[in-house]
């Protein structure tokens, strides 16, 4: 990948579990590989420095308070989880305490997280505005394996945090999926953006689209992006990141859906403006074959983009394309340090 990347501090997203521990009734920490059994953290070299200050600071609140952990199931207890998303741009951090059930202690830690604030507040930040701090509290009782449970509240500080990449602003609330490695992310981005310039790729289509990470760049500097997604959460936070940047108008078009159900809807009709490239940013299993044989034999793009989480479904994927597209590129991308999984960024051009 371009240039040298910090291996420490990359998480923008910190998360802990919080579990009971002996005669200790609440730690902080992670779970051991493979397990769902808890060992209590005293730093994690991994997560943004201000994310573990704001964790660490919750943590000690929670105890003062005596507010016990809960089994990983959710039951006979109350503090769950802790997350903390900070932003690259500006320092600002927004942390969500995951628990069963809304109590009366848990006043107690508002409090001294208001009390943080103030303090964060007070720091003196040479040529720019002081970070802002918001607290949540998200309820979560069900014994299930997501993170973030039905309902969050805003106990105070800002609704969410902004990150800007390629001069694009996404707008980041407590439960809303984006990279938790900002700074490799914008590096795919940034790569991306080279690989569809506005002169040869007009018109672009991009699948599995998510929150417009890479859709979005490309409608700021005025190509027609037509970007497929099916969680609608994801949807709602990619058009308020639209209304929020100003992005001119029919450059942005989404189609909420299944990308499966979608395929049938977008094929051109005969005579009809095709799409001059693709991107493809599909799960971690992969592009459906149905998907793959809609884009390389029915769609044909001059160009496409596959964006991938797994190599072993890349390496699958590319085999199963027709041989009239040739592999231009793939480079891979170490967005998470210190551990196996590699990120990577293709290039399919038609030979013909």
């Amino acid at each position: 990948a371009d240039g040298p990347v910090e291996p420490w501090g990359y998480r923008d997203k910190v998360s802990f579990v919080f579990a009971p521990a002996g005669r200790q009734p609440l730690v902080m920490g992670h779970y051991r590989r493979g397990t769902r059994s808890a060992f209590a953290a005293g730093e994690c070299p991994v997560h943004a420095e201000a994310g573990n200050e704001v964790a660490f600071r919750l943590r000690d609140a929670l105890v003062r308070a005596g507010v016990p952990a809960a089994a990983p199931d959710g039951r006979n207890g109350i503090a769950r989880h802790v997350v903390v998303r900070v932003a690259e741009g500006t320092g600002d951090r927004l942390a969500t305490l995951v628990v069963t059930e809304n109590v009366t202690p848990l006043r107690r830690v508002t409090g001294d997280m208001e009390r943080f604030e103030r303090q964060m507040s007070s720091r003196p930040v040479a040529g720019t505005q002081p970070p802002r701090f918001g607290f949540h509290l998200n309820l979560h009782d069900r014994a299930d394996g997501f993170l973030f449970g039905r309902e969050t509240k805003r106990l105070f500080g800002p609704m969410e945090v902004r990150e800007t990449l390629a001069g694009v602003t996404f707008l980041l609330s407590p439960t809303s999926f984006f990279q938790t490695n900002v700074r490799i992310a914008g590096l795919m981005v940034d790569h991306v953006l080279r690989l569809l310039p506005p002169e040869s790729c007009p018109r672009v289509l991009d699948l599995y689209s998510g929150v417009g990470l890479f859709a979005l760049p490309l409608a700021r500097r005025g190509q027609e992006v037509t970007a497929v997604e099916e969680n609608r959460h994801a949807v709602a936070a990619a058009d308020a990141a639209v209304r929020f940047n100003r992005l001119p108008d029919g450059a942005w078009r989404p189609v909420a859906g299944r990308v499966e159900a979608a395929i049938s809807r977008l094929t051109p009709r005969p005579g009809g403006r095709a799409w001059d490239a693709v991107i493809l940013d599909p799960p971690r299993q992969g592009c459906p074959p149905a998907v793959l044989d809609w884009i390389f034999r029915t769609l044909r793009p001059r160009l496409a983009v596959y964006v991938s989480c797994n190599p072993q479904a890349l390496a699958a994927d590319l085999a199963a394309i027709p041989p009239d597209y040739a592999i231009a590129e793939v480079t891979p991308y170490d967005m998470f340090p210190h551990t196996a999984h590699i990120e990577a960024v293709g290039s399919l051009v038609l030979k013909s």
